[in-house]
């Protein structure tokens, strides 16, 4: 019995590592990106760029690199308002960004000169498109779940590995 205990412990503490390490992998957040550019389409370094969670009103803000671009790596998914402002250009503002669990967002900027106290707000805007990447996904709310004809009643169902079939005749 005693021989055993350093295998029991052993196998113990790998179970419990490897549901910690199953949990850490799981993504809560989103990343937008995108570019600043003048009306020529010249980059514009140094730019401050600021997120702003409409549920929350938290505030981020990030610059602009030298090639013009802006990273926010890690942002709580819900809808934001994004601006840009630097000196010689209006502030521009773009309003009800919808960022979802996993999405890696783009949105440019094409900055018109003028003072920063006028602002542009761009309210129309076309869908974001990922083109970063070449990947497919997908964010399914809890509202399609809910209608679907899960037996059970249980979300294990929906990744048993395919579809199943009872009663069909497989006869020629």
């Amino acid at each position: 019995m005693l021989r055993r205990l350093p295998f029991r412990i052993a196998s113990m503490s790998l179970l419990c590592v490897s549901l910690v390490v199953q949990g850490f992998a799981q993504v809560h957040t989103a990343s937008l990106t995108g570019l600043v550019a003048d009306p020529n389409g010249a980059a514009v370094a140094n730019a401050s760029v600021k997120a702003r969670n409409k549920a929350t009103n938290i505030e981020l803000t990030v610059t602009t690199d030298s090639s013009g671009y802006y990273t926010f790596a890690s942002l709580p998914v819900g809808k934001y308002t994004l601006s840009v402002e630097t000196q010689g250009f209006k502030k521009t503002v773009h309003e009800d960004i919808d960022l979802e669990v996993g999405q890696k967002a783009r949105i440019d900027f094409t900055l018109e000169v003028g003072a920063v106290s006028e602002s542009v707000m761009v309210t129309a805007e076309t869908p974001m498109l990922t083109t970063q990447e070449a990947s497919t996904g997908g964010v399914v709310e809890n509202r399609s779940i809910s209608n679907l004809p899960l037996a059970a009643r249980n979300w294990d169902d929906l990744h048993s590995g395919g579809a199943t079939f009872s009663g069909l005749d497989t006869r020629i």
